[in-house]
């Protein structure tokens, strides 16, 4: 009865042992899932800035070539007062 009480106690150790192992790889995938996240979170951070540098740039070349235009247009209309 001690050897099968010893036994049982034994595969009770190996047990705990194999629930610490899988504890600590489940702690290490949790860490990783973690900084990974943090990275995708940075990332979606930079791409939100990047979309609002475009999108002022483009307003701002919106508004130079209205500008633009308005030269053209003045342009045009000093040089039709000219006859050949």
């Amino acid at each position: 009865m001690a050897s099968k009480a010893r036994e049982s106690l034994n595969a009770i150790l190996t047990s705990i042992g194999q629930i610490q192992e899988m504890n600590t790889q489940i702690a290490t995938a949790a860490e990783e899932q973690n900084a990974v996240a943090q990275e995708i979170n940075q990332s979606v951070i930079e791409v939100n800035s990047l979309a609002k540098a475009t999108n002022e740039n483009a307003e701002s070349t919106e508004h130079s070539t209205k500008q633009l235009s308005r030269v053209v247009e003045s342009l045009s209309e000093i040089t039709g007062k000219f006859k050949l």
